[in-house]
């Protein structure tokens, strides 16, 4: 008998993770301005411009970190070239410039005080925003040899915590721009919901891992007690979520925790992210 030494590379990199840390904000920033636009009240403008231009800067910027990490860019061309409906990656990398382009025609019109048609760009932009946000966890959801990644929640996972990182950036720079603080106090009503569903979907994740088959169960105990456990468990779950959760729901929070809550929110869906990606690649599958 012979044995051989097999090398296990990671397919998807840190790199990867900040790519679709920095892609659900964009989305998540584009989502709360449209919202603001359509049922925000006439002194809401100054968070409607926050989101709008956040969400264009930041798919801008997540754009390097996927380009550099594929190492030879121009090859993405194929993907426009060669559309297999069968490929998220061939959805996705549609999905992903025509919600760029939506977003700078959407900004533009916030910023230049034409709320009609930035309405129309809104209406046609979020459900691309809402998609793009989903299909990096689709990406990870197709992949059935990784416990970790092959569950249906996992997308839905992603898109709400796209949306509380949006909100969590757009709540710092409208304190940052001195938003009036009434549309500060709305914003951190939604904050909260979003990151209590957030909370509830990362425990029902847990729960199914801990009751499924032997691969799961080794991927709960990596999480929650095993190597990942400081990020997952710590950083992310009680960090990330449930500290600023309990600051979030009082009634009489005040600015500077609102600020807090904010920032560990963000910290707290990087770490998630970042384990997710690289903790889903820890059981080889050979």
């Amino acid at each position: 008998m012979t044995d051989y030494n097999v090398f296990h590379i990671n397919p998807m990199g840190w790199m990867i993770a900040v790519y679709f840390f920095l892609s659900g904000i964009a989305c998540g920033s584009f989502l709360i301005s449209v919202s603001w636009l359509f049922w925000g009240r006439e002194d809401s403008g100054k968070i409607q411009k926050i989101g709008a231009v956040l969400a264009p800067v930041i798919m801008g910027c997540s754009f390097l970190f996927l380009l550099f990490d594929l190492g030879k860019p121009f090859r993405m061309i194929n993907l426009f070239l060669y559309f297999n409906p069968a490929s998220v990656a061939s959805w996705g990398v549609w999905l992903v410039n025509i919600f760029m382009l939506l977003s700078l025609i959407y900004a533009w019109f916030v910023l230049i005080g034409k709320p009609d048609l930035a309405r129309r760009f809104g209406i046609i932009g979020a459900p691309f925003a809402l998609a793009v946000s989903g299909y990096t966890g689709m990406i990870l959801m197709q992949m059935k040899g990784y416990a970790l990644w092959n569950s249906a929640l996992i997308p839905v996972l992603f898109a709400v915590s796209a949306i509380a990182s949006g909100v969590a950036l757009v709540t710092i720079f409208s304190l940052l721009f001195k938003v009036e603080k009434e549309q500060i106090q709305r914003m951190r009503k939604v904050l909260a919901w979003v990151v209590a569903l957030d909370l509830v979907l990362v425990l029902i994740e847990c729960l199914a891992l801990l009751n499924g088959p032997q691969e799961a169960m080794e991927v709960a105990h990596l999480l929650l007690v095993g190597a990942y456990a400081p990020l997952f468990l710590g950083l992310y779950i009680i960090v990330g979520l449930v500290i600023p959760l309990l600051l979030l729901a009082r009634r009489q929070c005040a600015l500077g925790a609102q600020a807090v809550a904010s920032i560990l929110i963000l910290i707290g869906i990087m770490v998630m992210r970042y384990v997710i990606i690289i903790g889903g690649q820890y059981f080889p599958l050979s």
